[in-house]
């Protein structure tokens, strides 16, 4: 088993800031990840914060308000050292209003600030139910929770959103650390974000094991493989998951070729010129057998083609259609040849020539890529 873990940073930075709940970063990279390996676990304090919005939808308004009131603590705590002169102005708006509301919070008491919440929740419940809803699809993470009812993801929620932002912010590396040892111990490959790359290399811990680095350059392969086809970002979950099924036996052939192309790859994935080392792995290693597969694939078409004419010969059954429908999946079988009386010398053998290339096509390690951009295009 292939198992991963997807970490995304939870730092927010400016670029993420007026729009703190989208887990779009999230929903690209589980994509990748459930593509590449058999199970997922995502560590993300954003995804999180958004289940708990989730649940809100069964809870009542006391539970809402109690949830309310504690996430303008751990608002105003992530605002509380960030450089505001280099935010949008929306997002300035945002954080002196929270300000506002944590000074209100303090002044009026916990349980008296609880109250009035819930009072001014009274009567907006079905309101407040549909905008979450619309809410938790646009940003994302309805579409994760399919892979999570698919039986592909699991959430780790160890660690409260709370508890890791404010270590983060004192410069302590404990939920690092926890990530480490949860890599090493459950014997994951782990896929990061960029942001979460650059804390750990900072921090020198993941440097320290060997077998994290050598595990992340893969997966960190793969998903700059994924991310660079053109349709990649458009697909859905369902999507994904759909074509992760169907094609599980070159998926293995897939991975082993990986592996041999990360091993080659002369950087670590913490050093700045990983990037570029990966890219010069895929125009030397990838990009020309990809083209040897396209190129097999469109002479496999001939010979059906050439098949297809022998069969429309006269005395012989039409089965044009029928039988040239897909050259992608590049199906063909003896039994629908033989099914409608072409036992001509020829045929037969370009039937066989015709099947040995199929396998030859389908045995190449870089097949399932080719197939998943046919497949997403």
């Amino acid at each position: 088993m292939l198992n991963i873990a997807v970490i995304v940073s939870p730092t927010l930075n400016v670029s993420t800031l007026d729009d703190p709940q989208n887990v779009q970063r999230e929903v690209s990279i589980v994509k990748s990840a459930i593509l590449y390996g058999d199970k997922v676990e995502l560590f993300s304090t954003t995804f999180n914060l958004n289940a708990l919005h989730a649940q809100l939808l069964f809870q009542n308004n006391r539970v809402k308000a109690r949830f309310i009131a504690d996430e303008v603590k751990l608002q105003a705590q992530v605002f509380r050292n960030v450089d505001r002169t280099k935010l949008p102005n929306k997002v300035k708006e945002f954080t002196t209003f929270i300000d506002a509301i944590d000074r209100l919070s303090t002044r009026m008491g916990k349980d008296l600030f609880i109250r009035e919440i819930e009072d001014g929740l009274s009567g907006n419940e079905e309101k407040d139910r549909q905008k979450l809803k619309a809410r938790l699809k646009s940003n994302g993470v309805a579409s994760l929770m399919k892979a999570y009812d698919a039986g592909l993801l699991d959430i780790n929620v160890e660690r409260s959103p709370l508890e890791i932002f404010n270590e983060i912010e004192r410069n302590e590396n404990t939920y690092d650390s926890f990530l480490i040892k949860r890599i090493v111990e459950k014997s994951l490959y782990p896929m990061f974000d960029w942001e979460t790359v650059e804390r750990f290399k900072s921090y020198k811990l993941a440097t320290r094991e060997k077998r994290v680095s050598e595990r992340a350059k893969q997966t960190a392969f793969a998903l700059s493989l994924f991310e660079q086809l053109p349709n990649f970002q458009n697909a859905t979950i369902d999507e994904i998951i759909d074509i992760r099924r169907e094609l599980q036996r070159p998926l293995e052939r897939f991975r082993a070729k990986i592996m041999e192309i990360a091993d080659g790859v002369k950087t670590d994935v913490w050093d700045r010129e990983f990037r570029m080392s990966a890219e010069d792995e895929y125009r030397k290693k990838i990009l020309p057998e990809i083209e040897d597969i396209r190129d097999a694939c469109k002479s496999n078409k001939m010979i059906k083609k050439i098949i297809n004419s022998k069969l429309n010969a006269p005395g012989l059954l039409t089965v044009g259609a029928q039988i040239v429908s897909s050259t992608t999946n590049l199906n063909l079988s003896l039994a629908t040849i033989l099914g409608v009386g072409a036992t001509a010398r020829e045929v037969y053998k370009a039937y066989q020539k015709y099947s040995d290339e199929k396998r030859t096509i389908e045995a190449k390690p870089l097949f399932f890529y080719e197939i998943l951009n046919r497949k997403l295009g």
